[in-house]
């Protein structure tokens, strides 16, 4: 990931159709209803031991609103029950279409505030690029930070420290700079996941726990918290520019 200053095309006022905002409702929908299955490991399970090396037996499932996977009694027996999954995908899907109806109801103001969105974004020059060079330096740094990891005495409450403030900590380090442009603090964000997943790897199996179960807790905690963080942000710089856009049609006035 890196970040290219050439020139920007001069801004240019566009249109987003309303398939286009419905594309995005549907995109919300999906984004809250992963949440909503991600949080619900912790209502539908005995306890999320497994996830930190318990191997003791227990009950796990994950569904929301209804079941779709268990792992029984800890004998590795997994099921995906089809049809709740289904069903749990349609409720999914018609929050969507509302969610997207909605947006289409106000697509004229929703693409004046996009358009601010744009020039601010042409104005700054910024744009976000895949690099070589950039993949480079995350493979190398990823590699130091498991390095790191193996060299520590694994702890228990590291592993669930980087389950329960992984996604705080990521988004601090990445607004610790000041004055730099969103696009740069995603390009610090991006790797710095990238990193800190390898090192919850390295430490979960240092600590004898199954690499899918790491990557199950990641999920199921990071996957909230990453949704509601990008969803009171965008709000934030909605309502932001709904301001200065009705501020700036009163002063016309």
């Amino acid at each position: 990931m890196a970040t290219d200053s050439s020139t920007a095309p001069s801004h240019v006022k566009l249109e987003d159709s309303n398939w286009a905002w419905m594309f995005r409702g549907i995109t919300l929908a999906a984004l809250l209803a992963g949440s909503a299955n991600a949080m619900s490991f912790f209502f539908r399970s005995q306890g999320w031991g497994s996830l930190l090396g318990s191997s003791e037996p227990g009950d796990e499932a994950i569904g929301f609103p209804l079941t779709i996977w268990e792992e029984q009694n800890g004998y590795g027996s997994h099921a995906l029950k089809m049809v709740p999954f289904l069903i749990d995908i349609s409720v999914a899907l018609l929050l969507g279409v509302v969610i997207g109806l909605l947006a289409v109801s106000q697509k004229q103001t929703l693409n004046q505030i996009m358009n601010r969105f744009r020039g601010k974004a042409n104005g700054q020059q910024i744009q976000l690029q895949f690099s070589l060079r950039g993949l480079l330096i995350t493979t190398v740094l990823a590699a130091l930070a498991a390095a790191a990891a193996r060299s520590f005495t694994p702890r228990i409450e590291v592993l669930a420290a980087i389950y329960a403030l992984g996604p705080i900590a990521l988004v601090a380090l990445a607004f610790i700079p000041r004055r730099i442009s969103w696009q740069q603090r995603v390009a610090i964000l991006a790797p710095s996941a990238v990193i800190l997943v390898v090192v919850a790897i390295v430490l979960g199996h240092s600590l004898g726990v199954e690499i899918d179960k790491v990557m199950m807790g990641i999920f199921i905690c990071w996957t909230p918290q990453s949704a509601v963080a990008a969803i009171v942000i965008t709000m934030l710089l909605i309502v932001k520019e709904y301001r200065a856009l009705t501020r700036g049609a009163s002063e016309r006035t």
